[in-house]
């Protein structure tokens, strides 16, 4: 899927390939950043503005894009969480990496808009 966010800082638009897993009509995204100490790029923009363009095969629409809280919604992420192991099952080893500069993985959802 190709995802579109808005830059933070210079108000550009940036384009990013990402794995991406479903759960309903939402879309689910995993920050991993290969499980490097900072978020990508992406993330820190649609922190910024969670309108975001996405595209998915020929289906191109607006979106809105929520991070999902590790804590207060623990059951939720970690089960989606399942769904995107499931899809790319690196992402158990980046959380490993990530958790060396203390920092949790963010999950995304992108519900259309």
């Amino acid at each position: 899927m190709l995802l579109t966010t808005q830059g933070r800082k210079t108000g550009a638009w940036n384009r990013s390939a990402l794995i991406y897993g479903k759960v309903g009509d939402q879309v689910l995204l995993i920050a991993s950043n290969g499980g490097a100490a900072k978020h990508p790029l992406w993330l820190e923009n649609l922190v910024q503005n969670p309108q975001v363009w996405v595209q998915v095969g020929s289906d191109k629409y607006w979106a809105t894009a929520q991070i999902v809280d590790h804590e207060s919604e623990a059951e939720t992420r970690s089960r989606m969480w399942k769904i995107m192991t499931a899809i790319w099952p690196s992402y158990d080893e980046y959380q490993v990496t990530a958790d060396q500069a203390q920092r949790v993985i963010p999950l995304v959802t992108l519900t259309r808009n």
